[in-house]
């Protein structure tokens, strides 16, 4: 993002530019297509948000369903009336039970299964109960037949249900396909089943193109949130000086980190990184000349890691690295770069170094991530003392 900052004060003047909202960052625009290209955290965090929306969504919609029960039986009635109550009790039962089921962990399979249940229990009681209800419809009294034409309305609501929930761009098209598809499946089979055609062929592709343009209104709507959740956890999780992740996004990234790598079997491995005599530039340069330090030091450090590792500011002049998949022979050899091939001195030309200790996932084999940073700290504290 462009912004307009005093880097070495660490305040923000400014937020994104026209240009950055009209056309975002390529990496930004990757992050709204898919949720593939969003940071892990950060597509961790919206699928929670996701699936914490989807069940307020299916509990609400459990009871809604269950009032439509009144004007079925007062204006359809019949055995056509009570089988469409008994439709929709199994209706709210089943979201219902996707309410419980959306009481997951947040990943993204879990986010495609909740949208099979909150789109797919709507869609196909609709298709289901489109040629019985067009069959009676010259039975039905004026205000019956008005009634059953509000069933139209029902893929409209879906579809357009769907700027409700932070979608990606691919998400939405998907659901917008499912609504106009269930559409068509609901004429075909009502076609199939009667005998006849229900709508003139005009009116149906005219009534689809308003579906195609009320999800594509939601699917909008959604990127807009996603584009906002973006924006504000990055806001949140970053450091203003330095760029880096802030302690308690690292945490997070940390405990995400440990449950791939025990899951696959896999080293990771964690650095605790403090400046020695950082405390002196303060004092005798002001904090100005600390900060500039502190962003030189961390665009040495950030030279020094790979592009899968994360580096984050641990508190003052500490500083944490995670390396999924780096043993520990290599993440000191990383950070012994820093010393020799990078060199840094401070604002009155002495050397600046730095102290760090170094553990590993199955090296070591601490019991959470906290003990593994806890070893690490030991292990600084060590060498910052030798």
């Amino acid at each position: 993002m462009n912004r307009k900052c005093a880097a070495a004060e660490g305040w923000v003047y400014g937020g994104p530019g026209l240009r950055d909202a009209v056309l975002p960052p390529l990496r930004v625009r990757r992050a709204l297509l898919r949720a593939a290209s969003q940071e892990p955290l950060l597509r961790r965090y919206r699928a929670w948000v996701v699936l914490v929306r989807m069940r307020l969504w299916v509990l609400l919609w459990a009871v809604v369903v269950l009032l439509w029960i009144p004007l079925d039986l007062t204006l359809i009635g019949g055995s056509l009336g009570w089988h469409l109550a008994l439709g929709r009790v199994a209706m709210a039962a089943l979201f219902a039970g996707a309410a419980w089921a959306c009481r997951c962990k947040p990943t993204q399979r879990n986010i495609r299964k909740a949208y099979a249940l909150l789109f797919g229990i709507p869609l196909v009681f609709f298709i289901a109960t489109a040629p019985y209800l067009k069959s009676t419809e010259v039975a039905l009294s004026l205000a019956g037949q008005a009634y059953l034409h509000t069933y139209q309305l029902f893929p409209l609501l879906i579809a357009g249900s769907i700027g409700l929930l932070p979608v990606t761009l691919l998400e939405g098209a998907g659901l917008v396909v499912a609504c106009v598809l269930a559409s068509v499946a609901s004429v075909v089979y009502a076609m199939w089943v009667t005998g006849h055609a229900i709508l003139p062929v005009a009116s149906e592709f005219g009534w689809l193109w308003t579906l195609f343009i009320a999800g594509s209104a939601g699917t909008l709507a959604g990127v807009s949130q996603t584009s906002l959740l973006l924006q504000h956890f990055r806001d949140a999780g970053t450091d203003p000086l330095t760029g880096l992740l802030n302690r308690r996004t690292g945490v997070n990234l940390l405990a995400l980190q440990w449950e791939q790598a025990r899951r696959d079997h896999r080293p990771l491995s964690v650095a605790l990184i403090d400046l020695d005599r950082f405390k002196r530039i303060n004092d005798a340069h002001g904090h100005k000349a600390g900060d500039r330090a502190l962003i030189d030091f961390v665009e040495r450090l950030r030279a020094a890691l790979r592009a899968g590792d994360a580096l984050i500011r641990w508190g003052g002049e500490e500083f944490v690295a995670v390396l999924p998949g780096a043993a520990v022979h290599d993440t000191v050899r990383r950070l012994e770069r820093v010393l020799h091939e990078h060199p840094l001195t401070g604002p009155d030309g002495a050397p600046l170094t730095f102290s760090a200790g170094v553990a590993e996932l199955e090296q070591d084999a601490p019991r959470t991530p906290e003990a593994l940073v806890a070893l690490a700290d030991r292990r600084m504290y060590q060498a910052k003392a030798a």
